[in-house]
C-alpha cells in the first residue's frame, strides 16, 4: 500500500512543466557561461524538457487524461532494490521504481505481477519515466510538502547571502 497517491491530470502537468521550463530559461538567460549556476540551470531545463516531452507523449499516445502514482513505503522500495539485477544502474532503477509506483495507468493491468509491470514500464519513453519517477519520489516523502526541505533552506540562505553583499 503506497504512502500516498495522487492522480495527475496530464494537461495540467504539461502546463506546469512548460511554466517551469520558462522560469528556468529566464533564470539562465542573463548568466554568463562561466557562472557556476549556469550548468545546474541548464541541466534542470533539460530535465524539465525531457519530462514535458514524456507527458506530451502520454497525452497523445493514451486515451486518458490522467494517471495515478503512489509513493513507495520502505518495504516497497526494498522490494525494488531486492528485485533489481546486480548490474542494474540508475536507468534500470528508474524503470523498477516507476513499475512499483504506478497505481493506475494505461500501461498496467490489475492482474499483472511485478515482472510484467517491469516489462511494461521498460517500454515507456525515457521522458515519461523521468516525469513519473520525479512524481513518485515526491509522493514517497513523509512531509507531504508541509515542512521546509533542504532546497528551501538553501534558497533562503542564498537570498540572505546575496542581500548581505
Amino acid at each position: 500500500m503506497p504512502l500516498q497517491t495522487d492522480t495527475y491530470d496530464l494537461n495540467d502537468e504539461a502546463e506546469r512543466l512548460k511554466e517551469e521550463c520558462r522560469e528556468t530559461a529566464e533564470k539562465l538567460a542573463p548568466l554568463d557561461a562561466e557562472n557556476p549556476a549556469a550548468p545546474r540551470l541548464q541541466r534542470r531545463g533539460n530535465q524539465l524538457q525531457s519530462q514535458l516531452d514524456g507527458v506530451r507523449w502520454a497525452r497523445s499516445e493514451w486515451d486518458v487524461d490522467a494517471v495515478t502514482l503512489g509513493g513507495l513505503t520502505g518495504g516497497e522500495y526494498g522490494h525494488v532494490e531486492d528485485e533489481l539485477p546486480a548490474a542494474g544502474g540508475p536507468g534500470a532503477r528508474r524503470v523498477y521504481y516507476v513499475a512499483k509506483g504506478t497505481v493506475d495507468a494505461p500501461y498496467l493491468d490489475d492482474d499483472m505481477d511485478f515482472d510484467a509491470c517491469i516489462a511494461a514500464a521498460s517500454g515507456l519513453p525515457i521522458g515519461y519515466l523521468r516525469w513519473a519517477e520525479a512524481r513518485i519520489d515526491e509522493l514517497s516523502s513523509v512531509t507531504e510538502g508541509n515542512e521546509p526541505r533542504f532546497a528551501d533552506w538553501l534558497a533562503d540562505a542564498r537570498k540572505e547571502q546575496s542581500t548581505d553583499e
